[in-house]
């Protein structure tokens, strides 16, 4: 008798897109052999789509560019789509962006194009199962391995998917908050800066640079004032890594990405800094994009006659090393204190419509905390204005998590207008009491989370 052979489940590509590759967070420990690192761009977006549908963040998804993409389950199942704000539909009904959402066998994902921003990536519960090469299954373009044939994408393939590992399966819609983009990028001073004449150097953090069309996966060129460097001798061929900021003869930076080649031999006036490097991923080339590089500059402890190394010397300022606390105040609710505590404290959140706060207040607010420097976060509630949001109100589950989401919404897009950050949430009376008391409440899942 001969046994059916069982098909594994797929994820049916009916549009690929422009560059639709599987990636995972890349491959390490190969660069002396010249393997690039590859793996997704926006790194933390694949790991926050990844945990949302209960998945290990090593766990392979899709870099979705651009658009317009199509796909179809061929099992039930759960996915997330995080990084850029796509317009994107299941079987006709608009998906939330950092969001889990259950999709049923034969159901169809379209994706037909980013509102902001510029890659999504598609995590699904189980993961990608491509098969891995050198311990990744990130896909290497430049040297066609990796991911789904070492290539991008095409229309008709054919995606295997993982086993969902028991205990991990998911039973409910929940979502997170995203991270808010700034042009903002936090550079440390490359081997070579000092090559670099004094106007070149404050050329290099003063002016915004514009993405370049000849952008890749490998790195991006930057058009703006060329920089000259005072030293012509050429360098020697040096390791570089992703994040190194390069500048040719023509004196445009190109930052290297994932993809970059592992030596190099341009100077490095700069590295920008990992944690930073997503923001690129999600800068479309050829927009109205800036680029504004922001030193930070190495810190170094000063040893005491003791031996200890209790002072430091901070971008050539001698401090002592004394240990911080974050103190933080509310406001936007009415009070006239408000710009007087912010010489006090490191952190404010701001009242958000809920119990308190209007756009006007809420830009007064994010305003004064943006000039004292400290950060910014939303202090959402319920409802209720008559009693100051102190009462637990009993609302659906649905209910609570879309008002909270409005709420945050509003305050982030005035935030993101100011040119600044928001980087928590804190609930407000009742509605903190609740996230507190049930963790496991739709007020713990959304607003108590503290997400940036």
């Amino acid at each position: 008798m001969t046994m059916a052979k069982v098909m594994p489940f797929t994820l049916d590509v009916v549009r690929a897109g422009i560059q639709t590759t599987v990636q995972d967070l890349g491959r390490g420990g190969y660069r002396h052999l010249g393997v690039a690192q590859s793996g997704a761009l926006d790194a933390p977006a694949l790991m926050l789509a990844n945990r949302l549908v209960n998945n290990p963040a090593h766990l392979a998804g899709l870099e979705i560019v651009i658009g317009p993409f199509s796909l179809r389950f061929s099992r039930a199942g759960w996915f997330a789509l995080c990084g850029a704000d796509f317009d994107a539909t299941l079987d006709g009904v608009p998906v939330r962006s950092g969001w889990r959402s259950q999709a049923a066998a034969g159901q169809s994902l379209v994706l037909r194009g980013p509102k902001n921003g510029m890659r999504v990536y598609l995590a699904v519960d189980g993961g990608i199962a491509v098969p891995e090469v050198l311990g990744s299954r990130a896909t290497d373009i430049a040297g066609k391995f990796g991911g789904f044939f070492g290539r991008a994408l095409q229309n008709g393939d054919r995606l295997p998917l993982g086993m969902v590992s028991a205990g991990t399966e998911c039973d409910r819609a929940v979502g997170c908050l995203q991270r808010v983009w700034t042009p903002e990028l936090r550079v440390l001073p490359g081997p070579e800066y000092h090559e670099f004449d004094a106007a070149a150097q404050q050329s290099f953090w003063n002016q915004a640079w514009c993405v370049s069309h000849q952008s890749n996966r490998m790195g991006y060129r930057l058009q703006g004032e060329p920089l000259h460097r005072i030293v012509k001798d050429d360098l020697l061929s040096h390791a570089v890594l992703p994040g190194v900021i390069q500048v040719p003869p023509n004196g445009l930076p190109i930052v290297l990405l994932a993809d970059a080649q592992a030596t190099g031999g341009y100077p490095r006036i700069g590295v920008v800094i990992e944690a930073d490097l997503w923001k690129l991923a999600q800068a479309a080339p050829g927009t109205r994009f800036f680029v504004l590089f922001r030193p930070i500059w190495r810190r170094r402890r000063r040893r005491k006659k003791n031996g200890s190394r209790n002072n430091i010397v901070w971008n050539g300022v001698y401090m002592e090393n004394k240990r911080t606390i974050d103190l933080n105040a509310d406001l936007g609710e009415g009070a006239s204190c408000d710009e007087a505590i912010l010489g006090c404290v490191s952190s404010a959140n701001i009242a958000c419509g809920g119990h308190a706060g209007d756009p006007a207040s809420m830009r007064t607010a994010v305003q004064l905390a943006r000039r004292h420097g400290v950060a910014i976060g939303a202090h959402p509630s319920f409802p209720d204005r008559e009693h100051f949001g102190r009462n637990e109100m009993n609302l659906p589950l649905s209910q609570v998590l879309d008002t909270v989401s409005m709420q945050i919404q509003a305050l982030r897009e005035i935030v993101t207008q100011e040119g600044a950050l928001l980087t928590h949430v804190k609930p407000h009376g009742a509605l903190y009491n609740q996230a507190r008391a049930r963790p496991r409440s739709g007020a713990g899942d959304r607003a108590g989370s503290g997400g940036n």
